[in-house]
């Protein structure tokens, strides 16, 4: 009797254990299938900030105002990368819409830059051009320009000849000129501050959750700033505010 009643408690301690198992191993499967896949995501992620740094940097602004015929490609390029980080971050945290809004203005000036290039390009002459009526048209960023002059929103084609016959005006549009060389410089660095920020924390992340232990969102929050305050300590010729 007593033999069977060991064999019964044998065989149910066998059983639970063995649930028991089964229950820990699929954790740790789990665990470890997230963060296989958080560290592809973080390494994709880098590959495409680095060739989007790449891609919109102000020399190939210049490159493809000279070769217009390979421009098409170039900014579909740019915008299927743009599209891959949008998706590759949370709309919902806030370093992810800091990055994301960085991205963009990246993008978009470096296609106002490009504009301005081939505007000078087209006249054949790199330090000085005649404006034309129809440019702000072709051109947006020039009628950007010509509307931030008279302090209005947009352009509108009773400005142009106002404008174009004032050498005051003419001034003033190529020190904006420069200030856009200023802008993509700007936001350069201040993406760049983001994203090495952003990656050095999601590895802190990827390293806690691997370990099993819950990275909580108080937690997140300080660390996240003593990133930033770490990096802006090493790089004092970049602190933009965040």
């Amino acid at each position: 009797m007593i033999e069977k009643i060991v064999i019964c408690l044998t065989f149910c301690i066998s059983i639970v254990s063995l649930y028991y198992n089964v229950k820990n191993n699929k954790a740790v499967h789990y665990v470890n299938a997230v963060t296989k896949n958080r560290v592809d995501w973080l390494y994709k992620f880098r590959g495409y900030m680095s060739e989007l740094f790449a891609m919109t940097t102000v020399g190939n602004s210049d490159l493809y105002a000279r070769n217009t015929g390979s421009r098409e490609e170039h900014f579909s390029e740019i915008e299927k990368i743009r599209n891959l980080i949008h998706m590759h971050l949370n709309f919902g945290d806030k370093i992810d819409e800091q990055i994301s809004r960085c991205v963009d203005k990246l993008v978009d000036t470096h296609r106002e830059i490009y504009n301005i290039n081939c505007l000078f390009y087209k006249e054949g002459n790199e330090t000085s051009l005649n404006l034309k009526q129809e440019d702000p048209i072709i051109y947006p960023v020039v009628g950007k320009i010509i509307a931030n002059y008279f302090g209005k929103p947009e352009y509108t084609g009773d400005m142009f000849f106002p404008f174009s016959t004032s050498s005051r005006a003419m001034n003033h549009f190529y020190e904006e000129v420069t200030q856009y060389y200023n802008k993509d410089e700007i936001t350069r660095g201040e993406l760049l501050r983001h994203v090495r920020v952003y990656c050095k924390f999601e590895w802190n992340r990827i390293k806690e959750e691997a370990e099993g232990k819950r990275y909580k969102k108080d937690r997140q929050e300080v660390e996240l700033n003593e990133l930033y305050k770490t990096y802006d300590e090493r790089n004092q010729n970049v602190n933009p505010s965040h």
